[in-house]
């Protein structure tokens, strides 16, 4: 994690505020451990003690979640395990943390997706909110080093205790500006990676989606040409596969035999594919210049396995967000024709495999996500009719390209 940058804790307001949802960076400095107990006299009491405790937590990172872990040096461990926490009682503790305590809580630390009402709260103070994948609290022992009771060591373990946290790993799920790294668009959610968006390499991904038989090979081919003739350096790809370990996850994916895959270990498969590829063949593309045309990319997850299996799409928008590291194509043209047109075109030239053996009802889903994702990402996503003579939608389609790569030096 070489790349990922270091913030000290407590995070400036500048800082806080130049954090985008689904950035990944590590955390340095004092983290502050709240449960129950502690939280119940924070809120409703009013004393001298109380009052400086407000303040002195004011704008600190709050950890409410599983037992409170002590670093190795400490003399003594005064916590053991208190059980879980749930979701529930967390939220409900860091609402009203929000809510009533002088100055609000704008950091918290957690695990996975909070409730509606918490992330209504979090915009309505601004607050940023951090995930630790698979558990805060085991991790965070893990980057503890030093910790100390600050007050109430009459609570147990529902003490306040401060944690020095040395480079925590974390994600930022709900950013300053109320975005929700579970919510978020493709585009928007994975720009929120840095430094690994395509726009920060010399090189550009340009992709190609559409329903069965919509002709993206073909029109991948004569871009390709084009593109060569131009003077460009381009690799073409294919989802799933272009690479030995892809490729076999590809057959794993469309052969009929495997008719019993169930929906969710078909998004992991083709969520993996997508891993590999960009480690592989993508990224090192990119970072020599080259232009990579790929034949579907994470469009295609989300219109087949979101909208035509009805996975939950903020789920696929986090796996494919870990698994592009933050690639964003730079342009994507849909082809869009009907289903019906589509499996017909697709008939004549091989046996269905497992996905075009779909009946027409799930096609007609894929083709109504893709026009979807158009309309929430019009300046990336360009629909052109499938219908229309190839030859003229690949002159437009060279055109497009060619300008965007003009427009952008150095690409």
């Amino acid at each position: 994690m070489d790349d990922v940058q270091v913030y000290n804790l407590p995070l400036s307001a500048e800082d806080a505020t130049s954090l985008k949802a689904g950035q990944r960076i590590l955390l340095s400095g004092s983290c502050y451990t709240l449960r129950d107990a502690s939280i119940k006299r924070l809120a409703d009491e009013s004393n001298d003690e109380i009052l400086h405790l407000r303040t002195r937590l004011k704008d600190q990172l709050i950890f409410f979640a599983g037992p409170t872990p002590v670093h190795p040096g400490a003399p003594s461990a005064p916590f053991g395990s208190v059980g879980p926490t749930t979701a529930e009682r967390m939220d409900t503790a860091q609402i009203k943390m929000m809510d009533e305590l002088s100055g609000g809580m704008r950091l918290s630390l957690g695990k996975g997706k909070r409730s509606k009402a918490y992330e209504q709260a979090a915009r309505k103070h601004s607050a940023v909110y951090f995930t630790a994948v698979g558990g805060a609290a085991a991790l965070l022992a893990q980057h503890v080093v030093a910790s100390e009771i600050i007050a109430w060591p009459e609570l147990g373990t529902e003490a306040i205790q401060r944690l020095e946290l040395e480079k925590f790993p974390v994600t930022v799920a709900i950013d300053s500006s109320g975005n929700s790294v579970f919510e978020l668009s493709h585009e928007s959610c994975c720009r929120g990676l840095q430094p690994s968006a395509s726009s920060d390499y010399p090189g550009a991904l340009i992709t190609f989606e559409g329903g069965e038989g919509a002709g993206k090979s073909t029109q991948i081919r004569r871009l390709e040409s084009a593109l060569i003739a131009a003077g460009h350096n381009v690799m073409t790809l294919r989802e799933p596969g272009s690479s030995s370990i892809s490729e076999s996850i590809r057959d794993i994916l469309l052969s009929t035999k495997n008719s019993n895959l169930s929906d969710r270990a078909e998004l992991l498969l083709y969520v993996a594919a997508r891993a590999q590829l960009i480690e592989e063949v993508i990224k090192p593309a990119l970072q020599a210049g080259m232009v990579v045309l790929c034949d579907r990319f994470f469009d295609s997850t989300t219109a087949y396995q979101g909208y035509a299996r009805g996975l939950d799409i903020s789920v696929i928008n986090a796996l494919n967000l870990f698994a592009t590291e933050g690639i964003v194509p730079d342009l994507t043209f849909i082809l869009d024709v009907s289903p019906d047109v589509g499996l017909a075109r697709a008939a004549r030239t091989d046996s269905p495999d497992r996905l075009e053996s779909e009946n027409l009802d799930f096609h007609g889903k894929v083709r109504e996500g893709f026009l979807a994702i158009a309309r929430s990402e019009p300046d990336r996503v360009h629909v052109l009719d499938a219908t229309g003579d190839a030859g003229i939608i690949s002159e437009g389609i060279a055109a497009q390209v060619q300008k965007a790569l003009q427009a952008n030096p150095k690409k």
